[in-house]
């Protein structure tokens, strides 16, 4: 069977990021559960060149697991434009809602003070 194109498993990999923003997984990991219509085309190899072209166009993030492994997410980017971990960008979030419900702007809808 013909190998998927890097431009087919990157785009994938992003329509799959775009559904579970939250989701992190390894290269492994990835070819097996966000690639299923890939999956018998898609080698580890070529998921891993696909990620790292997304990490070098700061859509994709790399971190170390706690296991020692690689884990990839999406990058989110904060309100300055720069990359940050989802938990670095909910934190930021959480700060801003904070300011403005100090300057009487309330929180936004959906928001609770907890």
């Amino acid at each position: 069977m013909n190998e998927a194109s890097i431009d087919l498993i990157a785009a994938e990999i992003l329509r799959y990021l775009r559904r579970n923003p939250r989701a992190k997984d390894t290269v492994e990991g990835i070819v097996r559960w966000w690639l299923p219509p890939l999956h018998d085309r898609a080698s580890t190899e070529a998921t891993e060149r696909a990620l790292n072209g997304l990490v070098e166009q700061g859509q994709v993030l790399r971190v170390a697991s706690p296991t020692g492994g690689v884990l990839y997410s999406l990058a989110v980017h904060d309100r300055a434009g720069t990359i940050a971990s989802d938990d670095e960008a909910a934190a930021g979030h959480e700060r801003d809602d904070a300011a403005a419900a100090v300057r009487g702007g309330g929180l936004p809808p959906g928001k609770s003070q907890a």
